[in-house]
């Protein structure tokens, strides 16, 4: 007689250690969890460790970790039949979670679940038992008692005016041997003393911005970027804040909300100031949000790094902030496209401009990039080759066309979808046919299980009966299921049709003949409108997926765009 060789698992081991349990717990160090799952498999030749998952300073309190979605995203693309795990505490210190994963996630992926030091193994077929749910919930609770020492342990740092995050303002950067002080950066910490020199001098902080760009000064996170990339032997224990811009380089600029945000930091004077905002949970829902603390809530530890600015030169800056004259000419008046014109260079919200010979469109984070013109260095705002501007009435007249070439196609959607009706009849009669043939055959199904129930047949026949009848199950409910959702989405778009004609009607009928673009035309259906160039105008509409139009749209009639340029 031959023996069938036993199922061989390929296999996985799945590492983690928090980085409040490192140097505390020394059993559960990642060698350590590695020696142990390895020495395991080692035991059990069926177990063929084929990858190896770890997280490394990250917390069990949640799942949100690069390790562990890896592997989850690997055992749901069929790559593994088994994980292993130090115990259910590695795999999280959520109870509800764990549960989830070890009861209903791992046994629908036909994943087999071992915990060794827990001796837990679905592979057994035996469920979670009551100790090591207990075990989960204490886990759970460990995992809160954690957190409510970590915060108080910072707090008591944050007094005593030391920093627990490693995202420092520009002009310091975080060095990793001297934890908790924020150093001086010699480069960042001048370019920084320029912005608040220009601002005590009365520049605003688009003036400032101008003459940073016309510097060649990076932004902070190019400057961090590039500090961290070109990092000597002797600096890589130094952090800057990077926070990478998708950008190229020539169109990372500064621009006035970058210097505000700088001239408003009062940690320039050497204050260190912590516990800014909290995180609520909601636990109904689970989300969480951010709320910014008063000032009165946060904790402010003076002189506690090296100041690039003095006490005094911060509030000049503050009261040249705060006594700005009001913009002109950008808000004061309401226009139809407001806040939905876009430029195709920096994607930012371009500005709207009245002048004599009329209303424009011009994007000023793009001018004040410009070159500056010959012979006019010294002052700041003249620009040659800056980039054109674009009349309204031009830009109006081409998004009322797209919308009133949307209204038409929606009419003739609506009239194709209407007329199909006798389709979604023909649909409804077949699915009504395939519910009672399905409901015949689970009764056949039913009949014969309880046959099978009073022995008046074998539990052989019974199954060879039942899987008779499993293909044509399977077949009318896939055919069910595909007739469903065909009849649903039509009903979907039918509905967001007829609604999409309603608001066109209500909005365009409203003007008779004369037909302009109100606020309320535009806020309803523009989405964006991106300008390229003068010819080349993106409009963006609420129900173009509905129906197949040309985008972008080229504006024919350029001759009023070409003569403001």
């Amino acid at each position: 007689m031959i023996c069938p060789l036993p199922k061989l698992y390929r296999s996985a081991i799945y590492l983690r250690l928090s980085k409040e349990e490192a140097g505390r717990q020394e059993s559960s160090s990642i060698a350590n969890q590695r020696a142990l799952l390895h020495a395991y498999a080692a035991e059990h030749p069926e177990l063929k460790i084929i990858k190896e998952y770890t997280d490394d300073g990250y917390t069990g309190a949640n799942f949100d970790r690069p390790g562990f979605k890896q592997m989850m995203h690997d055992a749901a693309a069929g790559k593994m039949d088994c994980i292993l795990v130090k115990d259910f505490s590695r795999l999280g210190r959520d109870y509800i979670g764990v549960g989830d994963y070890v009861e209903q996630v791992f046994p629908r992926l036909g994943v087999r679940l071992i915990a060794v030091n827990n001796r837990y193994d679905s592979g057994t077929h035996a469920p979670m038992d009551l100790g090591l749910e207990i075990n989960s919930l204490v886990n759970t609770f460990y995992a809160k008692d954690i957190s409510k020492k970590r915060r108080s342990a910072n707090r008591v740092l944050w007094k005593q005016g030391h920093a627990t995050s490693v995202r420092v303002p520009f002009g310091y950067y975080w060095d990793c041997h001297k934890k908790g002080k924020w150093q001086l950066d010699p480069i960042a910490s001048e370019y920084v003393r320029r912005i608040f020199n220009l601002a005590i001098e009365g520049y605003k902080p688009s003036m400032i911005a101008a003459t940073l760009n016309n510097e060649g000064i990076p932004v902070p996170s190019l400057y961090a970027f590039r500090r961290m990339a070109s990092r000597t032997k002797d600096e890589m224990n130094l952090r800057w804040t990077t926070n990478r811009s998708k950008a190229p380089e020539n169109r990372q600029l500064w621009d006035s909300d970058k210097v505000t945000c700088i001239l408003k930091r009062r940690e320039y004077t050497g204050a260190l100031i912590m516990n800014k905002r909290a995180r609520h949970k909601d636990a109904s829902t689970g989300g969480v949000t951010v709320q910014m603390l008063p000032q009165s809530e946060q904790i402010i530890v003076e002189s506690a790094h090296e100041a690039i600015v003095t006490t005094e030169e911060y509030e000049k800056a503050q009261h040249v902030i705060r006594s700005r004259s009001p913009k002109r000419g950008l808000v004061q008046k309401d226009y139809p496209l407001r806040g939905l014109v876009l430029c195709s260079t920096c994607g930012r919200v371009m500005a709207h401009i009245k002048l004599k010979n009329g209303s424009f469109f011009q994007c000023n984070h793009c001018r004040a990039s410009a070159p500056q013109a010959e012979g006019n260095e010294s002052k700041v705002g003249t620009r040659r080759n800056a980039p054109s501007r674009y009349p309204e009435q031009i830009v109006n007249e081409a998004v009322l066309q797209e919308i009133i070439e949307l209204s038409e196609q929606v009419k003739a959607k609506l009239l194709e979808y209407e007329g199909s009706e006798p389709v979604n009849e023909m649909n409804s009669q077949t699915a009504r046919g395939l519910e009672a043939r399905l409901k015949e055959l689970k009764e056949q199904s039913l009949s014969r299980y309880e046959t099978y129930a009073e022995g008046k047949i074998s539990r052989e026949e019974y199954l060879s009966l039942k899987s008779s009848l499993a293909p044509e199950i399977d077949g009318i409910e896939t055919q069910l299921s595909a007739i469903k959702d065909f009849l649903s989405h039509r009903q979907d778009t039918l509905d967001r049709l007829r609604s999409l004609q309603d608001t066109l009607s209500r909005l365009l009928g409203s003007q008779g003949t004369d037909t302009i673009l109100t606020r309320d035309l535009a806020s309803t259906f523009v989405q964006s409108v991106r300008i390229h160039n003068a010819d080349n105008i993106e409009v963006t509409l609420v129900g173009a997926d509905l129906c197949i139009r040309p985008r972008p749209t080229f504006l024919r009639s350029t001759q009023a765009a070409s003569a403001a340029a």
